[in-house]
């Protein structure tokens, strides 16, 4: 190969490795909050763009920076919704969520020990 087909494949792989940091952000999982929809220590990447793209639904995850670490959760109601919790119940709007992806148990939690860590 020539000298300038290395030089367009280092640049290529530059400017992907700088696209993927830009539009993913990878994170592993630490804690069982969000199980079994995400495993504990499993690798997940997380679209930075899309909070820019469209709005937030129901059942979307979204990651959020509180004291100085990152934290991942599901999006259970939106603005103007009524929300209860009880019995391992959740209800949103007076209609019963069905979604597997929802904890039910919340026995021995600790809200403080579940977070997602920056991997690269």
């Amino acid at each position: 190969m020539k000298k300038n087909t290395y030089v367009i494949i280092a640049c290529a792989i530059i400017l992907l490795l700088i696209a993927l940091r830009l539009l993913a952000a990878p994170y592993r999982l630490s804690g069982d909050c969000m199980e079994p929809a995400f495993k504990d220590g499993k690798l997940s990447f997380l679209n930075r763009l899309a909070p820019y793209l469209r709005n937030y639904k129901i059942n979307d995850v979204v990651a959020f920076n509180y004291e100085d670490k990152a934290w991942i959760a599901r999006i259970v109601a939106l603005e103007n919704s009524t929300l209860q919790l009880s019995e391992g119940k959740i209800e949103v709007n007076g209609i019963e969520q069905q979604d597997s992806g929802i904890k039910r148990s919340w026995a021995g939690w600790d809200y403080g020990t579940y977070a997602i860590e920056r991997s690269l």
